[in-house]
């Protein structure tokens, strides 16, 4: 099986694709440094997910609405997303 798809558009260009420089030699990098790294990155992340507070508040009221009527919570994703969907679905 190839994985090669000519049907596969290139996504190598979005944000979400690209390697971070400062990785690029995680292999030859002091463990404290890597730690560091990770750290650094978990922390950036936090405060993105922060800084949508408002947005994330009002969708998580429209979902307990939802819910609360006999909705469904729908969950779509690929690779980690999808599995990470089906855990917290669990």
């Amino acid at each position: 099986m190839t994985t090669d798809q000519p049907d596969t558009p290139d996504r190598s260009h979005l944000l979400t694709e690209q390697r971070l420089p400062e990785s690029m030699k995680l292999d030859a990098t002091s463990i404290p440094d890597a730690v560091n790294l990770m750290l650094d990155q978990d922390r950036r992340a936090v405060e993105a997910v922060a800084s949508q507070k408002p947005a994330l508040t009002r969708a998580i009221e429209i979902v307990s609405a939802s819910l609360k009527s006999g909705g469904r919570l729908i969950y779509v994703g690929a690779g980690t997303s999808g599995r990470l969907g089906v855990l917290d679905a669990a």
